[in-house]
């Protein structure tokens, strides 16, 4: 019998057990905790279409982590490359001439992407050819992005006519399609389509076996053949520019405007939906929506029984940890398994 799946159920169980005592620790009844998270963030439809809203750009950004996290290229600095994509959306928005949103809309995609891709190959080119830890850079370079939009939305890109540091508004023929009354829009379904094509990518294509073996065993991929500095420059270049897709998709589909924070942190939850869904772009669509659902309904938490949204914050590193604890495990159970056999 496989122990694996037992082990990932076992570690999912735990964090969810040691997160209903931390609710606990705070004053309130994990099971009445527990109704309200899912109730704010899956209890009818104006609550599912804001759950789908947070979990559009977490599905863009982490489908572009699972890339590089399969090459073991560590990305950390999403949330810059979402900064750079809204920066780059937002300016060709302003300046571009009237044209039909069926071509607008691509091309100011495009050049979101473009951006975040660019941003994200700095780190990667350093990795490839100095040696330079990318956790570093890219941690790094999430800094220079963030006050770059601070710069820009108090100075060059400030609306002349507002109060607020932000950009003017874009036109509205450049606006991704509204899906319903509500918030939710096109960006849902392209992010579903993103994960599609990475899903045929890595299990059909010769990218994602090249993506896998540098992850595996560079010096055997480089052996095999399979240029190592490349490829860690294209994963790095291709997360990069999901997560300047996601910065595109928030300026045109939520914000409609550059402001500063406008990411909300979405590159770093992506990383714990990209672990949590491990690395595979199923796994991530469900992380994806669980991860949003806990945001949304921590607002409602914190309306109905004074829990700070914070501890749910809290309560999404206990079952991220405890599930990469039980994946460690089951590792560890594996390599003992075969080299025993062996």
């Amino acid at each position: 019998m496989r122990k694996g799946p037992w082990i990932t159920a076992l570690s999912l169980g735990m964090g969810l057990f040691f997160s209903a005592c931390v609710v606990r620790l705070v004053g309130v009844s994990p099971v009445a905790a527990g109704k309200t998270l899912l109730r704010g963030g899956m209890g009818d439809a104006s609550a599912w279409s804001e759950t789908l809203v947070k979990a559009t750009p977490l599905l863009l950004v982490a489908g572009g982590l699972c890339v590089a996290f399969r090459a073991r290229y560590w990305n950390i600095g999403a949330e810059g490359q979402i900064c750079a994509g809204t920066v780059a959306c937002t300016w060709f928005a302003l300046h571009m001439p009237p044209m039909p949103a069926i071509f607008s809309v691509p091309f100011l995609l495009f050049t979101g992407g473009l951006a975040g891709a660019g941003l994200g190959a700095v780190s990667g080119a350093l990795r490839a050819y100095r040696g330079v830890n990318e956790i570093i850079t890219t941690i790094m370079m999430n800094y220079v992005a963030l006050h770059a939009v601070g710069y820009l939305v108090e100075g060059p890109m400030r609306d002349p006519q507002g109060y607020l540091p932000e950009s003017a508004e874009v036109p509205s023929w450049v606006l991704l399609p509204s899906l319903s009354h509500a918030r939710i829009h096109a960006g849902f379904p392209l992010a579903i389509a993103a994960l599609l094509l990475l899903y045929v990518l890595l299990k059909k294509t010769v990218w994602g076996f090249t993506w896998e073996a540098v992850g595996h065993n560079p010096r055997a991929a480089a052996f095999a053949g399979i240029r190592v500095r490349r490829t860690l420059l294209s994963v790095a270049a291709w997360s990069g520019a999901m997560a300047g897709v996601a910065g595109a998709v928030e300026v045109l589909g939520i914000h409609f405007r550059l402001r500063e924070m406008i990411s909300s942190g979405y590159g770093f939850t992506a990383i714990a939906v990209a672990l949590l869904g491990r690395s595979h772009p199923v796994g991530v669509l469900f992380a994806g929506v669980l991860l949003a659902a806990f945001q949304v309904g921590a607002d409602q938490m914190e309306r109905e029984l004074s829990v700070p949204s914070s501890v749910v914050l809290f309560l999404q590193a206990l079952i991220v940890l405890s599930v990469l604890a039980g994946e460690t495990v089951r590792s560890r159970w594996e390599e003992t398994r075969g080299g025993g056999e062996g």
